[in-house]
């Protein structure tokens, strides 16, 4: 190990964290240079892993990306205990990948901790519970699972920045199966249960204390899965399924801030464990036995986003500003089935199937969570089995109830279906909310998940959209989550905000109003194509008169080839055939 250092004497810098919380870091600080992308030791060279272990509180470490795109990790790094920034080279140009674990653990005092330009994959898994044993019949608890990529477990501050996580998963341990032991003096039937499934939390990040504070990130393809609930033996119940909290984000408890800022969350998911069947009938000579229950399964809850507790007054500086949740998904587990009976007896019951809560976005309610100019919508709930979902706030869900609080909207936001939650702006008609119950959820027309610019991926509004210049840059951060400027008016202020585009990516320039659709022949084809920079808002249509009546959509294939949507018609074609664009 070489360790590779400057160090400013004398020097006092300061950082402004969020609205008004400062850490001026430590005079003497060092910036600590890695120089291998190897894990655990490169003899000679910095590894990450060594930079952790000699860094002091308020040390810089720089990763480079001349090491290379990828450092895989032997196990998770050491535990993060001090005021520290760690600067990557960009999310693009290297990741920080654990298959078997954690990547970073946070356990610090009242120090800030920023992590920065980097893309971080992990996996976390519960232990499994154990099945019964001699005396001990029932199956024991799967173990718990927090945070895939991050675990923060300090009650200082922790700063993401410009920072994408994907493929991070939080998987809680399966529970163990009841005892099949049938001595009479160690099994009195219907005791031996399963253990239930463990909670799995936060798939990409987990935090348990303190501020956690998220600008310009990008949260994907995350997996928050509970453990499914151990099999009961000769009548005893199952287990219960573990529930998943934060498909992406769990953010259970803030000091004073939590802040999500200018970042994009999408295509996550919260599954709940499965139920475990329930023990049949004991069938050792007594007069009737029946089947033992099965267990519930586990509700998912926040597909995208949990919070526990937001800050501590409803005046603060931050919440949810400026983002956009979207498809994210709630898997809710299955209840087991119930065990036969045996002479004579009944059927245990199946277990109650979990429930889905919030699928983009769920708040707990305690203390206050300010959301403005954010898109949540598109989220949706499916079963983790052949049984329907039963969904509280498919968007999002905020819980009620004595000494609890609704969502305190800034306005301008755009919510796809805002039933089961409470706290928008209906005074003065900012927020744009749709409801499944009056039959009129909204969609915000994004293109697909692709850089737009900046340094992270962004679901850009398609020129159709319905969230163009329809928000407002409430704090005044004026910039986009590409560090794009905002507002930027490309179709025309329709309201009381400022031309923002609501959501993280603010469009710096709209194409022609109109796509030109071109058609062409080859010797073998003809070929209908028109350009995918207006996404979904066209569909191609047919009509075999030119006429203002009778025509259909194209339910034939649609390629995609060289920034084209192209329908290919293999000749010899017979008749007339006109085509058109139509907007939806």
């Amino acid at each position: 190990m070489k360790i590779q250092s400057i160090r400013w004497q004398n020097a006092r810098e300061i950082i402004l964290v969020a609205a008004a919380f400062w850490f001026c870091a430590e005079a003497g600080a060092a910036t600590i240079n890695v120089t291998s992308s190897a894990d655990p030791v490169d003899p000679g060279r910095t590894t990450l892993r060594d930079a952790i272990n000699a860094a002091v509180a308020g040390d810089t470490i720089t990763v480079d990306s001349t090491i290379g795109s990828t450092i895989t990790l032997a196990s998770v790094l050491p535990n993060i205990a001090v005021a520290l920034t760690i600067t990557g080279p960009g999310a693009t140009n290297l990741s920080i990948v654990n298959p078997n674990g954690q990547v970073f653990h946070i356990t610090a005092g009242l120090v800030t901790v920023t992590i920065q330009g980097l893309r971080l994959s992990g996996r976390v898994t519960g232990a499994p519970g154990q099945d019964g044993q001699g005396i001990g019949v029932n199956g024991s608890n799967g173990g718990d699972a927090q945070g895939g990529a991050i675990l923060d477990a300090c009650v200082g501050t922790l700063v993401l920045r410009d920072c994408i996580m994907d493929n991070c998963w939080a998987i809680g341990g399966n529970g163990g199966n009841g005892s099949t032991n049938r001595l009479v003096t160690e099994h009195a039937p219907g005791t031996s249960t399963g253990g239930n499934g463990g909670f799995a939390s936060g798939a990409a990040v987990a935090q348990t204390l303190g501020d956690l504070v998220v600008s310009n990130c990008t949260f994907f393809n995350n997996y928050a899965i509970g453990g499914n609930g151990g099999n009961g033996f000769d009548g005893g119940a199952g287990g219960m399924g573990g529930g998943a909290d934060g498909g992406a984000v769990q953010a259970e408890y803030s000091r004073a801030v939590f802040y999500f800022i200018n970042s994009t969350v999408y295509a996550n998911e919260a599954i709940g464990g499965l139920g475990g069947q329930g023990g049949n009938g004991w069938s050792g000579g007594a007069p009737a036995s029946n089947g033992g229950r099965g267990g519930a399964g586990g509700n998912a809850m926040g597909g995208g986003v949990y919070v526990n507790q937001g800050c501590q007054n409803p005046g603060c500086w931050h919440g949810i500003d400026s983002c956009t949740i979207y498809q994210n998904i709630c898997y809710v587990g299955s209840g087991g089935a119930g065990g036969t009976h045996t002479d004579g007896g009944t059927d245990g019951s199946p277990g109650v199937n979990g429930t889905a809560y919030g699928c983009g976005l769920y708040f707990a309610g305690h203390l206050f969570l300010l959301i403005e100019n954010t898109i949540i919508a598109g989220d949706y709930a499916l079963p983790n089995a052949p049984i329907p979902a039963t969904v509280h706030g498919m968007d999002v869900y905020n819980v009620t109830g004595a000494n609890l609080h609704p969502i305190q909207s800034q306005g301008w936001n755009f919510i796809g279906n805002a039933d089961e939650s409470s706290g928008w702006n209906t005074l003065f008609a900012t927020d744009k909310l749709g409801s499944s119950s009056a039959g009129v959820v909204l969609d915000p027309r994004l293109g697909p998940l692709q850089y737009n610019g900046g340094p992270t991926p962004t679901l850009a509004p398609l020129p159709c959209s319905p969230v163009i210049d329809a928000g407002k840059d409430v704090w005044g951060n004026g910039i986009d989550q590409a560090y794009q400027p905002r507002p930027v008016i490309t179709k025309g202020i329709s309201n009381a905000g400022d031309g923002s585009d609501i959501g993280a990516f603010e469009l710096q320039s709209l194409p022609p109003p109109r796509p030109l659709l071109r058609i062409t022949q080859t010797l073998a084809d003809v070929i209908i194509a028109w350009s995918t920079d207006y996404g979904t808002c066209y569909v191609l249509q047919t009509n075999s008169v030119l006429a203002p009546v009778g025509w259909g959509n194209w339910t034939g294939s649609v390629g995609v080839a060289n920034g084209q949507f192209q329908v290919t018609r293999p000749l010899p074609l017979t008749g007339n055939m006109f085509y058109r664009l139509l907007l939806q």
